[in-house]
């Protein structure tokens, strides 16, 4: 095909309008950023019961806190070599997994070691989910709304940190 046509076929894409399955995918993505945000600013109210609960020290408790961002930071780095590997859909759904089974952990954790543990594996799914969101948002969203879903997919984060109440 010669690079004419497509061009063409691009250009032609792009002046489609939205359909409700982009809406929906974009709705699920978003959904997925809130809960991630939820599951972080709750960390923030309830990290002072589970130091006392468990009897940890400030330096304890900063480190079972910043469990979730080193599954995070392990999760991101291996998320984009995955989605070109493997797709990122296929990605994207694993991520929600291993956030699920971090989630499931955490509140089945009998110890601050299986909590940590659960933290950085709920952290892994959570950081293999950013990246790849991001990029499927902004590969099924015509670019002429492109900004504004990713604007608006960024405004679901700061709602998850949203005192309860």
């Amino acid at each position: 095909m010669s690079d004419r046509y497509q061009v063409s076929i691009a250009a032609r894409l792009e002046r489609l309008p939205l359909t409700g399955y982009q809406r929906t995918l974009f709705l699920i993505i978003a959904t997925a950023w809130l809960f991630d945000s939820i599951d972080l600013g709750s960390l923030t109210f309830v990290l002072g019961s589970i130091r006392s609960d468990f009897g940890l020290s400030a330096a304890q408790t900063g480190l079972l806190s910043s469990m979730s961002f080193v599954g995070m930071f392990l999760g991101a780095a291996i998320a984009g070599i995955a989605a070109d590997r493997y797709g990122r859909t296929l990605v994207f759904q694993a991520s929600m997994i291993f956030w699920g089974a971090g989630g499931i952990a955490c509140g089945l954790a009998p110890s601050v070691t299986a909590l940590g543990a659960a933290r950085a594996l709920l952290g892994f799914g959570m950081g293999m989910g950013f990246p790849v969101a991001q990029s499927i948002v902004s590969e099924i969203i015509p670019a002429r709304v492109r900004g504004r879903y990713l604007a608006l997919l960024e405004g679901f984060w700061p709602l998850g940190f949203m005192p309860p109440g």
